[in-house]
């Protein structure tokens, strides 16, 4: 079976956090991403997000270098799904991105340039 999705995925462990508007960041849902592209992410999350309108998400990917700061990219998102994963032991949760906020597109680009993307049986099988 063929990937449809524009993007390459990449099997990326990024922490991540998700904060829907109108609540306080200290009620958001943190995780780690599963695979990631330029257009979504699938994040793995012990609570099970419900579609709650506008998300921002705050992927934190680790410095390239020791000593580095952490930069944080924030993207608007969609809610596409959350559903359980025996597999995993936790929700699988899955976002399409909507708008990136500030440089965090060509933050996102230059880090995913440094990463292989997985490959298709992997991603379709998973």
């Amino acid at each position: 079976m063929k990937d449809s999705r524009s993007h390459p995925r990449y099997l990326l462990r990024w922490r991540a956090a998700l904060v829907f508007d109108g609540q306080a960041t200290e009620a958001a849902i943190e995780g780690k991403t599963y695979d990631l592209s330029l257009g979504g992410a699938t994040l793995l999350t012990h609570e099970q997000v419900r579609d709650a309108g506008s998300t921002t998400l705050l992927l934190t990917p680790p410095p390239l270098l020791y000593g580095q700061p952490q930069k944080v990219i924030v993207v608007q998102a969609r809610l596409v799904y959350s559903v359980h994963s025996d597999a995993h032991m936790c929700f699988r949760t899955g976002l399409h991105f909507i708008r990136f906020e500030d440089c965090g597109q060509r933050l996102l680009e230059d880090r995913l340039g440094q990463h292989v993307p997985a490959l298709e049986a992997l991603v379709v099988g998973s």
